[in-house]
């Protein structure tokens, strides 16, 4: 009876009654793979701290690096520093009606092409209340959803970007984080 160990008498395993002592060696041993195991061992080792070295390196998030040029860039109007932004506005659909409002000062769109899908503007936030407003009407409704991208970049600060969206009509505001 085999219960998973040699068979009296004979040489080889259970589950290869008929191998001898050769073919024992044989699995133990891969003949095609050299040196000391503790060599192979901190071989790989050693590959695999160097691949988590590069992937960590890949994957990980690049470092804003904010300049000083955020104090010489802010503007002062009527003895309150603001600090000046352009804007882009993107929309999905042809507009008839924008408006933007930086806070409580209006902000003059400039369309960039001959469609009325984007527009830029130069803004300047307050750090007080950097606040954004959109509203918005679409040339030619279509009864479907009407989007809008907002992208700020301020002197000195990270790019903003943020997505509007609605049912007919975009009425809609955004705090900037600034």
């Amino acid at each position: 009876m085999v219960t998973g160990g040699s068979r009296s008498g004979e040489r080889g395993s259970a589950y290869f009654p008929a191998a001898g002592l050769a073919s024992d060696y044989l699995l133990l041993h891969i003949s095609c793979v050299r040196g000391s195991p503790l060599f192979r061992t901190f071989v790989i080792l050693v590959a695999i701290v160097a691949a988590g070295f590069l992937f960590m390196g890949l994957t990980a998030a690049p470092k804003a690096e904010v300049s000083n040029a955020t104090e010489s860039s802010d503007r002062t109007e009527g003895g309150e520093k603001f600090i000046s932004a352009k804007v882009y506005v993107t929309f999905s659909s042809p507009v008839g009606f924008t408006d933007l409002k930086s806070g409580d000062m209006q902000v003059a769109l400039d369309s960039k092409g001959a469609g009325a899908y984007e527009f830029t503007a130069a803004a300047m936030v307050d750090p007080k209340n950097p606040v954004m407003f959109l509203k918005a009407a679409c040339a030619v409704p279509s009864g479907g959803r009407f989007f809008a991208k907002l992208v700020v970049e301020a002197d000195g600060r990270e790019t903003f970007t943020h997505f509007f969206e609605a049912d007919g009509d975009i009425d809609d505001f955004i705090e900037l984080p600034f």
